[in-house]
């Protein structure tokens, strides 16, 4: 992920669209962590795998968490211009 101060001091436009793609990317790869979980617990032995496979997927969300706080910022940083 692009760090947030790097999003902050981009134009708001060019921050909302790199926001977007952000965004895609990591619901993308929380939807593949997933399904990969969810295979996993049709197999023995794979509660390791699936504890990293549940840290990541925390960790992608607390980067959506933090891309949805950019975007208000960002969006109230336009309005108050």
């Amino acid at each position: 992920m692009t760090l947030v101060s790097s999003l902050l001091s981009l134009p708001p436009c060019s921050a909302l669209a790199r926001l977007s793609v952000e965004r895609s990317a990591v619901s993308e790869a929380i939807l593949a962590l997933s399904r990969r979980r969810d295979a996993l617990l049709l197999s023995d032995l794979s509660d390791r795998i699936i504890h990293e496979i549940d840290a990541e997927t925390d960790r992608l969300h607390l980067t959506l968490e933090r891309l949805d706080a950019v975007e208000c910022e960002v969006l109230r940083r336009e309005h108050t211009s």
